[in-house]
């Protein structure tokens, strides 16, 4: 039998072998993020006078853990996420590794069609090929499972009300499968009002597959949100 230190050391050992896998995936979609932003701001076709595309690259980075997290820890193949709009091109990095590029029929993209899709950040389909809009959208490759979060301040509260009709139609004899429901919100969407009307609702019938979590940077343009 192994002496109690000795398994406690083992433990610590892995422990830290995982987190260090984790922390060299997680910079590899660091990259990819940044790659992909800086392809859509630098295309070939771009014209003196264009407007920056954008990307959010810093609201990309603060999120870039909580993503991880949610991506290879946390969730499910039956979760929901509401992911804060400033957050897609990371979200899609994660995606990409994962291979969850897929089509309408649930086939998955192939690799150059995977390559395509990502250097497409905020670009037009001429011919039917796989490009990313500016925030999360129904149109996007790996658009299954998340809700699209273009509107600010609606998301969040539509993946809580779904949590409470999954649970509500568990409690009255439906087969629904055991899904959790997470929203990943930017500390300036927390100030919208939909929220604070919808909280209420949440705690008074104390639903317990729905996590929010707020993704607190200062990266706001409205200014300080500490008070939220």
């Amino acid at each position: 039998m192994a002496k109690p230190e000795k398994t406690a050391q083992k433990q610590e050992v892995k422990s830290t072998v995982k987190r260090e896998t984790l922390e060299r995936i997680c910079k590899r979609v660091h990259y990819m993020t940044t790659q992909m932003i800086y392809l859509a701001n630098n295309r070939e076709d771009k014209e003196k006078g264009d407007p920056k595309v954008g990307g959010h690259p810093a609201a990309c980075a603060s999120a870039l853990h909580i993503t991880a997290a949610l991506a290879l820890i946390a969730k499910s193949g039956y979760d929901f996420i509401a992911n804060k709009p400033h957050a897609a091109p990371v979200d899609h990095s994660w995606n990409y590794l994962l291979d969850l590029f897929l089509n309408g029929d649930l086939s998955r993209l192939t690799q150059e069609e995977k390559n395509q899709a990502m250097n497409g950040l905020r670009a037009f389909s001429k011919n039917g090929e796989h490009v990313f809009q500016s925030y999360h959208s129904p149109y996007d490759c790996d658009h299954h499972g998340y809700l699209p979060s273009g509107t600010v301040g609606i998301p969040p509260v539509n993946v809580g009300y779904l949590a409470h009709a999954y649970r509500f139609a568990k409690d009255h004899g439906y087969e629904v499968p055991d899904a959790h429901f997470w929203a990943i919100i930017g500390d300036s969407e927390f100030r919208e009002g939909s929220l604070y009307e919808a909280v209420p609702d949440f705690a008074e019938r104390e639903i317990g597959n729905l996590t929010w979590i707020v993704d607190y940077n200062r990266q706001s343009l409205d200014g300080h949100r500490i008070t939220n």
